[in-house]
């Protein structure tokens, strides 16, 4: 399972961690901004790092895309530098039996996908590629070298790090404060959900957190989580400037489907309710599962492909007797999803659910668990969400039954549907970085005192220190010590 990887992984992240500290350059000052407090005007640049790109649709790949797309129209000056494999078998296993021979080429792959969304291709946007390597341990990608992607001459005034814990797990370059006048971090991913699932002990999930907030510190100016999700914290959280904001948006094709919802069915071939996702249980099917046994009057349809998609679908059959059916993955905006009325979405995995904001933006109504990773839509869209309590069969049934009442899908209000566009939410991040951005220094730490992050100081963090760490995870019975990990 996809928890599991996670949680192997997540004993040896660390170690290599505490090498990448050993190794980060310090800080000497680096280029601040020009002192034009006003970042909004043209020839302003941002550039986005990201771990995933096209054609793997995964929120890592989509979502920083169409932030970048976005901030050109906005009139900045956008490089959005995304992560090259050059593994042709890795490629396949990722990209479904597609693979470039080089960057340039799934290059034309991105565009041909912008394309495809009726999307327009600013000027001020370009592409540049940092190597990468594809970890199966983690199931994601991770940078072979990072910086080294930027041209000797770039220019940045925003440097936007997407899943910035991620990006820096093996960092041994300079810190991103000795390059940069101003980064932002971008939290998409729950990480403890995975490592607490997938069995890692509460001692070694500490360790690892302490280092990922630690390495924060070191690379970034503001971290923005999409949702004040459950999370471990260790002793150096605070030290960064934390908002709480949903900085992402959903194309413009699920909300044209919900401006032409009025006159749809409610059900299809008899079934009001649906699940998109990734065939993985961590995704929200054994959630799914349990709840359709539970609930006699649950009958709902099941779309996703991935690794657990047979023993997911032999699962539903042995389980709930044909009341959950299993289907190949599709798109979401695909035609033959569209006249469910209803999203049921279990899943807790998600810092903030792309799947869920879809379905809404459609016209559809999102039964979806009590959690604060799904704050943003039960205090936005009141008619539209119905909640209920985690592992509560009767608070379940009720807000399932309440859903479906309501027949068929229709049109969001123009306010509701406002907040889910792209132009909102990067106007809600543009709102949260320019005024701190603007200022022409970092901003000092929330609690007050000096910005005592590690590579700024030029003693860091000693050998000794380092050892210390590394013995303390090495208890909780990691397994593979620093030279293997690092070779």
């Amino acid at each position: 399972m996809f928890s599991s990887r996670i949680a192997s992984f997540g004993t040896v992240i660390f170690t290599c961690s505490c090498h990448a500290l050993m190794m980060q350059q310090p800080f000497t000052g680096g280029a601040k901004n020009d002192g034009k407090s006003d970042l909004s005007g043209h020839d302003r640049s941002v550039t986005i790092y990201t771990t995933a790109a096209i054609p793997w649709l995964t929120g890592t790949a989509v979502n920083p895309l169409m932030r970048a797309l976005h901030l050109a129209q906005n009139g900045f000056n956008v490089h959005l530098v995304l992560p090259w494999l050059a593994d042709a078998g890795q490629q396949r296993e990722l990209f479904g039996n597609t693979s470039f021979a080089d960057s340039k080429e799934q290059e034309g792959a991105v565009l041909r996908w912008i394309a495809s969304q009726d999307l327009p291709l600013p000027e001020r946007l370009s592409f540049l590629w940092y190597d990468a390597a594809y970890i199966s341990a983690a199931g994601g990608l991770y940078p072979r070298s990072l910086l080294e992607a930027l041209p000797e001459n770039h220019t940045v005034d925003i440097f936007i790090a997407e899943e910035p814990e991620h990006l820096s797990t093996f960092q041994t370059g300079p810190c991103w404060k000795s390059r940069f006048p101003y980064i932002v971090g971008i939290v998409h991913t729950n990480y403890d959900y995975y490592m607490e699932h997938g069995g890692l002990p509460m001692q070694a999930r500490k360790t690892q957190h302490l280092f990922w907030e630690t390495q924060l510190c070191s690379n970034v100016d503001l971290l923005i989580r999409l949702s004040n999700f459950d999370a471990l914290h260790s002793p150096v959280a605070g030290l960064v400037p934390l908002e709480i904001a949903n900085v992402n948006g959903v194309s413009q094709r699920f909300l044209s489907i919900g401006e032409g919802s009025l006159g749809q069915a409610s059900t299809v071939n008899g079934v009001a309710a649906y699940f998109i996702g990734k065939a993985l249980w961590d995704k929200g099917y054994e959630a799914l599962l349990a709840l359709s046994e539970r609930d006699p009057t649950l009958h709902i349809d099941a779309y996703g492909s991935g690794a657990d998609a047979e023993a997911i679908e032999h699962a539903a059959a042995l389980r709930t007797h044909g009341r959950m059916a299993h289907h190949p993955g599709v798109s979401h905006d695909d035609p033959m999803l569209q006249n469910y009325s209803v999203l049921v979405n279990p899943s807790r995995s998600d810092v903030l659910c792309t799947v869920t904001m879809e379905a809404l933006a459609m016209g559809k109504r999102a039964v979806i668990v009590r959690d604060p990773s799904n704050v943003f839509f039960i205090d936005n869209f009141p008619d539209r969400v119905f909640a209920y309590d985690n592992e509560d069969g009767d608070s379940f049934a009720a807000a399932y039954a309440a859903a479906v009442a309501l027949g068929p899908a229709r049109p969001l209000p123009a306010e509701e549907a406002e907040l889910l566009t792209w132009e909102a939410a990067t106007a809600r991040l543009l709102g949260l970085v320019l005024p701190a951005a603007g200022a022409g220094a970092r901003p000092p730490r929330p609690d007050g005192k000096p910005d005592l992050s590690y590579c700024e100081e030029p003693q860091g963090m000693t050998v000794g220190q380092v050892h210390a760490w590394q013995e303390l995870l090495w208890a909780t019975g990691n397994g593979e010590r620093l030279p293997e990990v690092v070779q």
